[in-house]
């Protein structure tokens, strides 16, 4: 009956780290992906070696002995080797690097715990393995907790201060608290085994924020691109990507009010002073816009043309008003409004609106229209 338990816990924690192992066979090739992985590898082989200690204990196998002594010793080296992995992992998680001289020094101390168990065998100091194949600890067992244990709950305690965020803080608190929670259930209840599933609930937690920065990165990579690709890169405001968008859904729309703008004498400025004499006079009267309409409102869709489509009936009418009074020597401004059914339609009064009052100013400004 404990055979079976053995080998029921073990298999499944083997399961869910197999299925972990292979939900990241295609990610990314840096530090923190190479020793999350290898972190796995290790939990596996330490889950495997307990399934096989588990099952063989106490059997009359005449394979079982060295079996035994074999899974035994792997189980306790690859506790102190996992122990190591999670102090270098969540570090580089928490600081963002991985300290080398930390490691060395680390690294020293497992090794020669590795060799304490290694030697078990033919000293007995770890463990022992009687004539009836039965497990049982020895004198300088608590070796391995002296290792793991502050390897563990090392990062815990550097954690609250670093400047990692909240939620990489709290993944390596839980991973410390759930295998030591088990371990020391294990340690009083002798005869137990679940570390292994302390060890695979923390390590589950960490594939769940793996995941999670994947899609929170993935997101914000898409949320730039659209971005981009939506935005004027002069002026920052919507561009005619972005304004064709936007005719699409404003078609629904049961009031839409529009204004067409063209700047004038941008040709002439451009001439006489050069393009960045013409690009500031665009960032000008972009930043003119956006004192009256919101960003969203506004779009550059050519050179020296812009479009507001706006929703917001009770204020279009007086913010375009106030913005012709601003904006009489700077550029020709049109408006329609109507139904957002019609928005073609409307676009097109407003803009040849715009085109009148453009014929008015150079009109009355008696300014060579060829030259502007």
């Amino acid at each position: 009956m404990r055979s079976l338990y053995y080998a029921e816990v073990n298999a499944i924690c083997i399961v869910v780290i197999g299925i972990l192992l292979f939900g990241i066979r295609n990610s990314r090739k840096n530090i923190r992906d190479e020793l999350y992985r290898v972190l796995l590898i290790v939990t596996m082989i330490f889950c495997s070696c307990d399934l096989v200690a588990g099952v063989l204990r106490g059997t009359s196998y005449s394979f079982s002995l060295p079996v035994l002594w074999v899974s035994n010793v792997t189980f306790f080296v690859a506790s102190l080797v996992m122990s190591e992995i999670w102090l270098v992992y969540s570090m580089y998680i928490l600081t963002g690097q991985v300290n080398k001289n930390a490691v060395v020094m680390t690294s020293s101390v497992v090794l020669i715990g590795c060799v304490f168990f290694v030697s078990a065998p033919w000293n007995g100091l770890a463990f022992t393995i009687n004539e009836q194949n039965l497990y049982s600890r020895g004198p300088l067992m608590w070796i391995q907790y002296a290792i793991t244990v502050p390897y563990m709950i090392l990062p815990s305690c550097v954690a609250p201060f670093t400047k990692a965020e909240y939620r990489e803080k709290r993944a390596v608190a839980a991973f410390a608290l759930f295998p030591l929670v088990t371990s020391l259930v294990q340690v009083l209840f002798y005869g137990t085994s679940i570390c292994q599933v302390g060890l695979t609930a923390a390590i589950l937690m960490l594939y769940v924020l793996y995941q999670s920065e994947i899609v929170n990165e993935a997101e914000a990579k898409a949320k730039l691109l659209d971005e981009i690709s939506n935005t004027d890169f002069l002026t920052q405001l919507k561009n005619r990507r972005a304004y064709e968008l936007r005719i699409v859904d404003l078609e629904s729309e049961k009031w839409i009010g529009a204004a067409f703008a063209d700047l004038n004498g941008l040709k002439r400025e451009n001439d006489l002073n050069g393009h960045k004499s013409g690009d500031k006079m665009l960032c000008r009267f972009a930043a003119l816009l956006k004192t009256y309409f919101s960003e969203e409102e506004i779009f550059r869709i050519s050179g020296d043309e812009f479009v507001i489509l706006s929703t917001d009936k009770e204020n279009f009418e007086t913010k375009y008003d106030d913005l012709l009074n601003h904006s009489y020597e700077l550029a020709s401004i049109g408006a329609c409004e109507g139904n957002g059914a019609a928005i073609d339609l409307i676009i097109s009064n407003a803009e040849r609106e715009m085109y009148q009052k453009k014929d008015e100013y150079y009109t009355t400004t008696h300014k060579d229209r060829r030259k502007v």
